[in-house]
């Protein structure tokens, strides 16, 4: 199990008691094991987040995931929401890795790795505002 810590550009916060460290704007810093050691992950390298319960699942480009002890909307507050777009109550998804959008059969973002994320109807004009971004 993971904790986490985030910088958010006005410094660094950290979520529950672990370590000091500093943290730049881009980037995320989990302990692992109690804080006996740490993982820095860049943003950019997180593909999108999933809801486990009081638990979220982060995936990495590497095909990586790790699993951090809070919830996907403690995690949301603290990364950049220009970067990451809430798609589903349970998906938290990095826009930079938006491949494709389907709108047959309700609406889906799909990424560059080929991962599919169901895309909730009162989040769906907020998404494609997100594509069109690009």
């Amino acid at each position: 199990m993971f904790d986490f810590l985030v910088g958010n550009g006005e410094g660094r916060k950290i979520i529950q008691n672990t370590l000091p460290m500093k943290i730049s704007r881009d980037q995320i810093a989990v302990t692992k094991n109690k804080g006996k050691g740490w993982k820095i992950i860049a943003f950019k390298e997180i593909m999108y987040c999933e809801a486990d319960g009081s638990y979220t699942k982060i995936y990495l480009a590497g095909g990586e995931y790790l699993t951090a002890s809070k919830n996907l909307g403690t995690l949301e507050a603290h990364l950049p929401k220009d970067v990451f777009i809430r798609v589903h109550h349970k998906y938290l998804a990095n826009r930079y890795f938006f491949s494709e959008i389907h709108m047959d059969d309700g609406c889906a973002v799909v990424l560059k790795n080929g991962t599919s994320l169901k895309v909730s109807h009162n989040r769906k004009a907020g998404v494609i505002t997100a594509f069109e971004k690009f």
